[in-house]
């Protein structure tokens, strides 16, 4: 290992050696960030260097798709997932091809594009498509840190320094905010992408689960696969479980949704909509479809009041049918629920305390008073978000790089990822992803984040050009 001097001095040389590239920072290599080093790869034309900042053991595809346990299944069909906006269905075809040994039929490309692969496959498809892309550049160098980022700051001339734990700064015309969800710990438990010791595994009697969203489902069935005989407690505010997806892709035609309409409107239309295609016959789940193109227009047209109601009272439903399981999962899930040793109750968990056994304060539905649960482990499977209080976006909202969204769960963005600040509405600041859900609202599914780096490679891509020019003139 290089101490901090030669790794400082090494920097410099590479610095001076580049002088005349554009230099951008993505700070996060999960998915978002690869997808937006992709996408810049894919968009420039001239010398620019990446360098990518991430300060955990992070794996191809991050939380969403890094952490993959054996067994666990995507639950989007393969044609829906790719590395660039430009190449829709790419790692269908690269299934296609993986699995027939290099000469997929057309009917393999097919019979690919609709199935749910599993997590680790898409995992390695983006380790594999991301490395080939950089070997390929002809004009994009990307370099790793493994620091963690710990501040941004403005430069006088322009541009920003990055400051990393080891006291080192990286000096860049724009930063690109990747970090999705952070490290994303349990608030009433370990995360469900935290390991499982089958020694404390064997000894529990109890376990509980707190949400009973996509990852209740991994880490129940992926409990029992591991020989868990517990008697498991899913615990939930709604009651509510995902729902199944139709046994073919559906892809009817688009919803046309008037400028300004309430939530109110919306959502006796979808449900009006669902209860004509259940009378005639046709998947509900194509309604779904046919208004996630248009989620984020009709969410940044919504009133504050109507995003905050939907937040408290509507999240968990619409997450409930659009976020679905394969058929196969789906049946699994249902047969387990059927057992004695699993049940699923709603209720609000207001306090937990760890420990062995955990102690959850939970109210149950039509209950006033919360009732003790004991647990010998407990799975905090509620859903993540951004946490803004990490001291990297506290610094950037302290210093009115950034600032909070109306909802406060992300930071105010633009559709191309822009961050918005109080004095500058184009810092050369991006925040990528999950980040931005707070002001996009359907910005944590593939299909989105592609579309959205491919954007702010545009941007990106005349902004760092233009501020190299400058600064080597």
């Amino acid at each position: 290992m290089l101490d901090v001097r030669e790794r400082a001095m090494a920097r410099v040389n590479a610095m001076v050696a580049r002088r005349q590239e554009g230099r951008i920072a993505i700070i996060g290599a999960g998915f978002s960030g690869m997808a937006m080093a992709a996408a810049l790869i894919e968009a420039v034309d001239h010398r620019l260097h990446i360098v990518m900042i991430e300060g955990s053991d992070a794996r191809a595809g991050g939380l969403a798709f890094g952490r993959a346990h054996a067994g666990e299944l995507l639950n989007v069909r393969a044609r829906d997932l790719g590395l660039l906006a430009s190449q829709p269905g790419d790692f269908a075809d690269w299934l296609a091809g993986f699995t027939s040994g290099g000469s997929p039929t057309r009917e393999d490309l097919v019979a690919a594009g609709e199935r749910f692969a599993p997590r680790a496959a898409f995992s390695d498809y983006l380790r594999r498509r991301f490395d080939d892309l950089v070997t390929r550049s002809a004009h994009v160098t990307v370099e790793t840190i493994r620091e963690e980022a710990i501040g941004i700051v403005r430069r006088p001339g322009g541009g920003f320094r990055v400051d990393l734990v080891s006291g080192l700064g990286v000096g860049v015309e724009a930063v690109v905010l990747a970090t999705g969800y952070g490290d994303a710990q349990g608030r009433f438990g370990r995360s469900p992408f935290a390991a499982i010791n089958s020694v404390e595994l064997e000894n529990a009697g109890h376990i509980a689960i707190v949400g009973s969203g996509l990852s209740m489902v991994d880490t129940l069935l992926r409990l029992r696969s591991m020989g868990s005989r517990a008697l498991i407690t899913v615990i939930s505010r709604r009651g509510l479980m995902p729902q199944p997806h139709a046994p073919l892709s559906v892809r009817p035609p688009a919803w046309q949704v008037t400028d300004g309409v309430s939530l109110n409107v919306l959502y006796s239309e979808l449900r009006r909509a669902v209860a004509r295609a259940d009378a005639e016959g046709r998947p509900w789940q194509g309604e779904i479809n046919r208004l996630r193109p248009f989620a984020q227009d009709i969410w940044r047209t919504l009133s504050v009041a109507d995003r905050s109601r939907f937040m408290r009272h509507l999240r968990r439903i619409w997450d409930a049918h659009r976020h679905r399981l394969p058929a196969g999962q789906y049946a699994r899930m249902m047969a387990e629920f059927e057992r004695d040793e699993t049940c699923h109750r709603a209720g609000r968990v207001v306090s937990a305390l760890p420990g062995v056994p955990a102690r959850l304060e939970v109210v149950w539905r039509g209950a006033t008073a919360p009732e003790t649960v004991l647990a010998d482990l407990v799975f905090d499977c509620s859903g993540h978000r951004p946490d803004l209080s990490a001291p990297l976006l506290q610094g950037l909202i302290r210093d009115g790089l950034a600032v909070p969204d109306q909802l406060g769960i992300g930071l105010k963005v633009a559709p191309d990822g822009r961050a918005w600040s109080p004095d500058d509405d184009l810092s050369g600041l991006f925040a990528i992803g999950p980040l931005g859900q707070g002001s996009l609202f359907e910005i944590t599914g593939v299909p989105e984040i592609l579309e959205q780096t491919a954007r702010a490679a545009e941007t990106l891509r005349d902004l760092v050009a233009l501020r190299a020019a400058v600064r080597t003139a």
